[in-house]
């Protein structure tokens, strides 16, 4: 009867621990860019040799909420890429951003792998969740 009430531990995979790293590395990537804008461009976005680029930039600094807003959902984001359980949340929070990271790579800076990485790595984590995701879509009344 003693059997029964303790849970059996998860065999080691090593798949699984690629993936919780690649998680958290990612969910830290987030986090440590917060720090690294707050306390050298004291919440700025750093500048860029790219004219348009740094147009962008000025742009979304003179706003006055932008930066905050964008620090806030990769914080958040980030942290919630820790946990396994939250994991789904970090994918959602971090979608508007990643989409940003990658467009601004993209088509102003001309540094398109930094783009595609980050990119890559969010569809990575987005597809090993999706499962999370069907109750949006299969809702039945």
């Amino acid at each position: 009867m003693d059997r029964l009430l303790v849970p059996s531990p998860r065999p080691f995979s090593v798949s699984q621990a690629l993936w919780t790293g690649l998680r958290i590395l990612y969910g830290g990537y987030f986090i440590f860019a917060v720090i690294l804008i707050a306390v050298k461009f004291g919440g700025q976005q750093p500048p860029v040799d790219q004219p348009k680029a740094q147009a962008f930039f000025d742009g979304l600094n003179a706003s006055g909420f932008v930066n905050p807003l964008l620090s806030t959902f990769h914080v958040l984001g980030g942290l919630s890429l820790f946990l396994n359980r939250t994991a789904p949340l970090g994918v959602v929070l971090l979608a508007p951003a990643v989409a940003g990271i990658f467009f601004t790579h993209l088509l102003l800076t001309g540094d398109w792998p930094v783009g595609v990485v980050c990119a890559a790595i969010w569809l990575l984590l987005a597809l090993r969740y999706r499962d999370a995701f069907t109750p949006l879509w299969s809702y039945r009344d």
